[in-house]
């Protein structure tokens, strides 16, 4: 666990997650490239106008600024780039998402009132949500990435799981794998390799006995080499803290209470580190290397994606594939370079000046599926806007998806859905299905991402 302290005030605490992803030698040379994939294919983050998030994704300054202005918050202009950023061998960013909760108290002043239409087909602990935020350092280099997550493990676990198998195939990775940090042993380990740190400014300040006794610095001066690492590796403590003028403290803990939820490794950082500056960029990345040194991996357990998905991530990236993969075929059928307005919530995903592309994205085949759903705003677009095309895209985790175009998509049979569902906004919205959209595709092409 990793929790911030900036000047008194305590912030929600950060978990520190490790994995391992086996990134191609030509991902290695070229970090720019790395950068701009990621950036492309995570996408922002859309904040949603109440609780939440309306879609997971890079949390970009416009974002910030965007919500500071809604909660009459001081903005603070920024001096950098929106992330991901590089400083070698780092690829540094900040990714936000929302794990849906239980019924908010808010909400339930809201139905009581009588502001609220209520349902039996409306899935109550996935009407709200709470947003974490996740700042993600990846070492291009030796593929280690490291999470640093404000919720706990057993709440968003899932969720980062499927992050980090997503940035794995970004990557182009053969497996993505989990550093198993809750072990005694990689505890001693931790602790050794924080000890040979001193010379670059991490003094340990605080030591515990498991009976709770604190131990001073000029005691265990007296002890031997030998013996003051063999004390950090057999664990030999409660409690260490390992301190850093400019970086904050680390501290390791292995209390009794702590065994049956796992061993934490626990750091204050120094509130400069989190500031959008060029201070951010330059500081961040010795926290990850310091992590990267002292934390050395020895089990693993292999990440699988976790279907469920409930904070989207999944859903996500794969419409975000379907958006660039469409836009490669705009570009070979229009030769035009199409802009992205898949985030305006417009009706369409892709403006294409006389060409207006809808993007309907499936991971697998399109075999496996009987009908397109459209909301109501696409559906009236479609009726509206000369020029409005359908693009379907199947098979998007591929390099090349397969891309189909309905060129007439107002010939298609439309029906009403069963059933309304609810958004995060508690504003329900009709979806309508296309049976018969197969029978009216009249191109097809693939499309490189």
């Amino acid at each position: 666990m990793l929790r911030v302290r900036c000047g008194d005030l305590v912030k929600p605490p950060l978990a520190v997650w490790v994995y391992h992803v086996d990134i191609g030698r030509d991902a290695r040379a070229k970090l720019d490239r790395v950068r701009d994939r990621i950036f492309k294919l995570l996408g922002p983050a859309v904040e949603d106008t109440t609780w939440g998030l309306l879609r997971p994704g890079l949390l970009l300054h416009d974002l910030a600024g965007r919500v500071a202005s809604m909660w009459r918050a001081r903005r603070f202009p920024t001096v950098v780039p929106n992330p991901p950023n590089i400083n070698r061998p780092w690829v540094i960013f900040d990714y936000l998402f929302s794990r849906n909760t239980h019924l908010d108290p808010l909400f339930s002043l809201l139905k009581t009132l009588g502001m609220v239409k209520m349902s039996r087909d409306i899935a109550w602990d996935r009407a709200l949500p709470e947003t974490y935020l996740v700042i993600v350092g990846i070492n291009v280099e030796n593929g280690l990435m490291i999470f640093l997550h404000n919720g706990s493990a057993g709440i968003v676990g899932s969720d980062l799981n499927n992050l980090a198998y997503v940035l794995g195939h970004i990557l182009k990775s053969y497996s993505v794998r989990r550093v198993i940090l809750e072990d005694v042993e990689c505890m001693g380990e931790v602790a050794y390799y924080l000890s040979k740190l001193e010379e670059r400014g991490w003094d340990c300040v605080t030591w515990k006995t498991s009976g709770g006794k604190n131990i001073p610095k000029e005691v265990r001066k007296g002890w031997s080499k030998e013996e003051y690492e063999r004390k950090l590796r057999d664990v030999d403590w409660r409690r260490l803290e390992f301190e850093n003028s400019k970086l904050g403290s680390i501290y390791l803990s292995v209390s009794r209470k702590m065994f049956k939820k796992g061993r934490a490794v626990t750091i204050d950082i120094k509130e400069s580190v989190y500031k959008i500056t060029l201070q951010r960029i330059q500081l961040l990345p010795s926290v990850f290397e310091v992590l990267s040194e002292v934390i050395a991996p020895k089990k693993f357990k292999t990440v699988e994606m976790d279907m469920d998905d409930r904070a989207d991530i999944i859903k996500t990236y794969t419409e975000r594939r379907g958006v660039v993969a469409s836009a490669c075929v705009v570009r070979k059928l229009y030769g035009v370079e199409p802009n992205d307005v898949s985030y305006d919530f417009v009706g369409y995903d892709l403006d294409a000046g006389a060409n207006k592309i809808e993007v309907k994205t499936f991971r697998g085949s399109i075999d496996e599926y009987s009908h397109l759903t459209l909301t109501r705003n696409e559906c009236e677009k479609m009726k509206s806007v000369e020029g409005y095309r359908i693009f379907v895209v199947e098979n998007a985790w591929s390099d090349n998806p397969q891309v189909k175009v309905i060129s007439d998509p107002r010939r298609l049979e439309i029906k009403e859905d069963s059933k309304d569902i609810l958004t995060i906004t508690t504003v329900p919205e009709m979806l309508y299905r296309c049976p018969d959209w197969k029978d009216h595709v009249d191109k097809e092409e693939s499309g490189e991402v």
